[in-house]
């Protein structure tokens, strides 16, 4: 299965005319992904291992850093069983215009797409993320099925070494998704996505909250 690059949101509103109501297109907010995507992996790829998906995840964040295409976070969603890639995802935020253009956003999103379901729980799915999720991705993962979840770097390390601010994730976040039945695995490879979160801020990589941050 090939990635098409290009998905979004539809989002709609009612008028009323004549006494009719009709529906009118309002905006697409769609998610181009960058070119070089394939490069690294494709929709139906086997990953036998964590160690394989970590490793994809992490090379889809430092591709990012070096083609200057996004912030500094890659992820996959797989099949836990067979390891079946059927989500895809990198940072897309600035190159959307979409602030939830998160990578973990974007692998899960694709995945409901492969799966044609807004609900991934009808098989043992995973989530391979190249940092721990931020206040919105951890909220998100709740209502998607997904069953487990792997990072590399850590909080701590996004905000530390790239600048980021991840929001206010709860000291019990873990616990939180275990209670729903979603296992954790952390700081697995962490030493590798760090690399790619300091060379995004050495290049001068943007800090695309800072901004709102400043304004809180």
């Amino acid at each position: 299965m090939d990635i098409d690059g290009n998905f979004g949101i539809l989002v709609f509103n009612t008028q009323q005319r004549g006494g009719e109501m009709q529906k009118q297109n309002l905006c697409l907010t769609s998610v181009r992904l960058p070119a070089w995507l394939e490069q690294e992996v494709a929709l139906g790829q086997i990953l036998a291992t964590e160690e394989e998906r970590m490793t994809v995840a992490i090379n889809l964040a430092a591709r990012q850093v070096k083609e200057g295409s996004g912030g500094p976070f890659g992820a996959v969603v797989c099949n836990l069983d067979s390891g079946e890639v059927i989500g895809i995802g990198v940072n897309q935020v600035t190159a959307s215009g979409w602030s939830a253009a998160h990578a973990e956003f974007v692998a899960w999103t694709m995945a409901q797409e492969t799966r044609r379901s807004y609900d991934l729980g009808a098989e043992p799915v995973g989530l391979y993320t190249s940092a721990q999720p931020c206040v919105s991705c951890w909220g998100g993962l709740f209502w998607t099925g997904i069953a487990r979840l792997v990072y590399a770097a850590t909080k701590h390390d996004v905000e530390q070494y790239a600048g980021f601010d991840e929001g206010p994730v709860p000291a019990d976040w873990q616990d939180a998704l275990v209670q729903r039945g979603v296992t954790v695995q952390g700081s697995v490879l962490r030493s590798e996505a760090i690399l790619a979160l300091k060379e995004y801020r050495q290049l001068g990589g943007e800090q695309y909250n800072a901004s709102l941050l400043k304004n809180s």
